[in-house]
């Protein structure tokens, strides 16, 4: 079980994954590369004993892990609360300096469920089998993650005894094999259901509630862990969920088998009703799980759960779903940072308006510092800095002390007020950049956000939208000054900023809601224009 060497095909073509990778980063750039190791080790109930090593080949990347973590087990409670599929138990966490590594050893309780006589699971990133033989499979993928590193994931399988027909489905991304079993229908029938949800339902999201594949299965409205406490098997069990007037019942999630001792994990990634998400202020909803199941006798049993959760307003926006007891760091404050792709609305018909009033002014010729991607920006800032857009940062925005529920502008708002707080603003500048035909990214930090815009002619620029409106006109060359100062502080720090991915996570289903539609003159009506 203990054998991480990988098939001489599949070394191959990691390492040249990795080495194109690495090129397309400027040289000057210190890159980051990660290899995380699973090896899961499953039973006959679907239950796994995992071992984990993630070894970073950067040594202050692996201080600055170390220096968040002080305490081993704290990170063994940070990954407790961002597992979604299954519970983890028992896990410690060890760090290993002489490898830079971080092992991670524990129980992962539903692993596997069991669907249409199959025990399967769903890899949550696009890996590839590259080795299937006895009880052995292994999976691997290669990835950059923004700003500047690139992680080799490699996931190692070891089936039960007696396990046969391994199959890997692409399509699907889901890993799965037969395992024969005699029926266990004596004793006593008992089901344990911990039924949760969220607290507070972001109605301004309420698209991306209902794709699963959104933050690796994050954003669920309501989680059900059942586990089977009793002597015989559960089976033919059926999950269902309605959260009240705004979504009717779920399709049932069904599950052939639930073993005694077994464990399985269902989510609800409700279709929200865009009509009733359209409110202007919070109000409570109840959540309601049903689910039906054949105890050992086969008699259909049924139980019924309920939960009230909190819609917010839709300009209300949590910055992070784990409770305060929890919160370790800044970082912590503002885990929903990825969320913030749905605000870079670049398909709004306002944004397109003012992009393709940037674009008819650019020169065609412009080639400047940067290059035509580089001008756009600039012609950008200064038209916002032109049409008195400002920011307007209230006390202790993204700071600890300032996080939660906060209110936020799409950017067809910021330009109708003339301004908003500095998220606001490197929104707006990232939507109409997407709308222009560059793709964008945000870096929040401490106090700070800058949005990024990878330009065409290579590498990105980084502007401080917070200079917008500060005495003495500051020019975008102040403003990329400004993000330039702000990064090189944090690097000096060891203290990477929380990168907001625009088209990436939009593409994984973090999508803008749909927002009414506005006169085809309203930016004159605002007193936008090109001046």
């Amino acid at each position: 079980m203990h054998s991480r060497i990988l098939p001489g095909n599949a070394r191959i073509v990691m390492a040249l994954a990795l080495l194109l990778l690495a090129a397309s980063v400027r040289a000057q750039e210190q890159f980051v590369f990660t290899t995380n190791i699973q090896e899961v080790e499953l039973d006959a109930n679907g239950n796994a004993d995992i071992i984990s090593i993630s070894q970073q080949e950067n040594a202050s990347a692996y201080q600055l892990l170390k220096a968040r973590f002080p305490n081993p087990q704290t990170y063994a409670r940070t990954l407790n609360r961002t597992a979604v599929r299954a519970v983890l138990e028992n896990v410690q966490v060890e760090f290993q300096d002489e490898a830079r590594a971080v092992r991670i050893a524990g129980r992962r309780l539903g692993a596997m469920s069991n669907r249409r006589r199959r025990w399967e699971t769903r890899l949550d990133l696009p890996y590839e089998m590259v080795y299937d033989a006895g009880r052995t499979a292994i999976f691997t993928f290669t990835h950059p993650v923004p700003p500047n590193a690139v992680n080799t994931e490699i996931i190692k399988f070891t089936v039960p005894f007696g396990a046969r027909d391994v199959r890997w489905d692409g399509a699907r991304q889901t890993f799965s094999y037969l395992l024969d079993r005699q029926p266990r229908t004596e004793g006593a029938a008992y089901l344990d259901c911990e039924f949760e949800t969220r607290r507070n339902i972001m109605s301004g999201l309420y698209k991306t509630y209902g794709q699963p594949e959104a933050l690796n299965g994050l954003m669920w409205v309501a989680r059900a862990v059942v586990r089977n406490s009793g002597d015989c098997d559960l089976t033919d069990l059926r999950i269902r969920y309605r959260a009240g007037e705004l979504a009717p019942w779920s399709p049932e999630s069904r599950y052939d088998l639930l073993p005694p001792g077994g464990v399985l994990v269902d989510c609800y990634y409700p279709l929200f009703s865009p009509r009733e998400m359209d409110v202007a202020t919070a109000a409570p909803v109840d959540i309601e799980m049903h689910i039906t199941y054949r105890d050992g006798a086969g008699e259909r049993q049924e139980d019924t759960f309920n939960e009230r959760s909190n819609l917010l307003g839709r300009s209300s926006f949590e910055t992070t779903f784990i409770p305060s007891q929890d919160v370790l760091d800044w970082r912590d404050c503002y885990l929903n940072a990825p969320m913030l792709a749905a605000y870079a609305t670049r398909s709004d018909q306002v944004v397109r308006d003012f992009a393709s009033m940037i674009s008819r002014n650019l020169p065609p010729s412009a080639a400047g510092e940067g290059g035509r991607g580089f001008e756009f920006c600039r012609l950008l800032y200064d038209q916002l800095a032109a049409n008195d857009i400002v920011c307007r940062n209230p006390q202790g925005f993204l700071t600890e002390a300032g996080a939660g529920i906060i209110e936020l502008k799409y950017p067809r708002d910021v330009l109708r007020e003339h301004g908003g707080n500095s998220v606001e603003l490197a929104a707006l500048f990232a939507a109409a950049c997407e709308a222009g035909g560059y793709a964008t990214g945000l870096e929040l930090r401490p106090g700070s956000c800058l949005a990024a815009v990878a330009l065409p002619e290579g590498g990105a620029v980084f502007a401080d939208l917070s200079l917008l409106g500060r005495g003495g006109n500051a020019s975008f060359q102040d403003a990329v000054e400004s993000a330039q100062k702000i990064r090189a502080e944090s690097a000096q720090q060891n203290n990477p900023p929380l990168v907001v991915d625009i088209p990436g996570g939009q593409r994984n289903g973090i999508v803008p809601p749909e927002l009414p539609p506005l006169p085809e003159d309203v930016l004159d009506t605002w007193g936008i224009s090109f001046r």
